[in-house]
């Protein structure tokens, strides 16, 4: 016992305290990826966080205390709430987008999918209930696509009310709509609609089954997987598999990837201060011209797709910085913005 306390005693670090909820704090959630809280109580509140205590969004009160949390995997974009009878899925600014009533009593354990696209729950009850995550709605010019099944797309041209409808092999675990094309991701394979020829899509198959995310540029697109990104024409044709310095097995953080017609900017897995900046050039290797070393930690960063390469930052601190890309280096450095909490 004394060896133990003396191990304790040394291990000690320090914590960071704050008052979250009006009653018991029931339940908790810490996303490692994106580094948000959210967490509930019987005060019948949940609440979004960041790591450093700043409260980021409140719900309004519910009928019955929060008895479960659980962010998704792999996007790191929403979250379910469970309490009684009641399940609901948020976004990771805490707003509610869907709320299903359920006849189970208290829920009291969430746990998602590796993919994110279902979702099971414990119920006082006895139960044990199952959910599949559908009518995600995506916007691009006069189109709109809504996930409306598991494996079933609606296509929607807003102009002249024309539809299609996408009925998919197996469930759709991603999808984005950009530039002129779909791009739908299920657990083995990549479908890539354009939006001029709705009936015969480029179909190829996937490497892994875990996809993190998915970026769509004017003339391809990239797919993320887990510590991997690969770089895709709209016709199904691998170009590349983009590398950098210091890359690890540590996982990719999604809003920290940027992606344009010639450059792809990518944030270091060991080093969150540190931006790798690679070029795209046509049929030639994916390499990585510069970097940008930023003082504090980057939480978000998104490069513009006309004129002059320009990237755009918000660091931990929430402020937002504009940076001049250029071939010999990075250029002037602007700060533009900062919020006051």
């Amino acid at each position: 016992m004394r060896a133990l306390s003396h191990l304790t005693s040394r291990h000690v670090i320090k914590s960071h305290t704050w008052h979250a909820h009006d009653n018991l704090t029931l339940v908790a959630c810490w996303n490692p990826t994106n580094g948000l809280i959210v967490s509930g109580g019987e005060d019948c509140k949940y609440k979004v966080w960041d790591a450093a205590g700043h409260l980021l969004y409140s719900s309004n009160v519910g009928d019955h205390p929060v008895t479960a949390i659980s962010w998704c995997h792999s996007s790191s974009s929403y979250f379910a709430v469970g309490s009684f009878n009641t399940i609901k899925l948020c976004d990771k600014n805490g707003w509610s987008h869907s709320m299903e009533k359920v006849n189970t009593g208290s829920i009291y354990s969430i746990a998602w999918s590796s993919d994110s696209t279902q979702v099971a729950m414990a119920c006082s009850n006895g139960i044990l209930l199952t959910g599949h995550v559908i009518d995600r709605r995506l916007e691009w010019d006069n189109y709109e696509a809504t996930l409306i099944r598991r494996k079933v797309i609606e296509v929607r041209e807003v102009a002249n009310e024309v539809r299609e409808v996408l009925e998919i092999s197996d469930r759709v675990v991603h999808l984005e709509f950009g530039f002129n094309h779909l791009v739908v991701i299920t657990p083995m394979q990549c479908h890539v609609y354009s939006v001029t020829n709705w009936n015969t899509p480029t179909i190829f198959n996937l490497k892994r089954s875990i996809i993190s995310a998915v970026f769509l540029a004017e003339k391809h697109f990239l797919i993320v997987e887990w510590n991997t990104v690969l770089l895709y024409s709209y016709q199904g044709r691998l170009l590349g598999n983009p590398r950098w310095k210091g890359i690890s097995s540590e996982p990719l953080y999604p809003a920290c990837i940027s992606l344009c017609a010639d450059t792809l900017v990518i944030r270091s897995q060991n080093n969150e201060k540190l931006l790798h900046i690679l070029e795209i050039p046509y049929n030639k290797p994916i390499v990585e011209s510069q970097s940008h070393l930023h003082l504090h930690n980057v939480t978000q960063v998104a490069l513009n797709y006309k004129g002059d390469r320009q990237l755009a930052l918000i660091d931990v601190n929430k402020d937002l910085f504009l940076i001049a890309i250029r071939t010999t280096g990075s250029g002037r450095i602007c700060k533009i913005g900062f919020t006051i909490f």
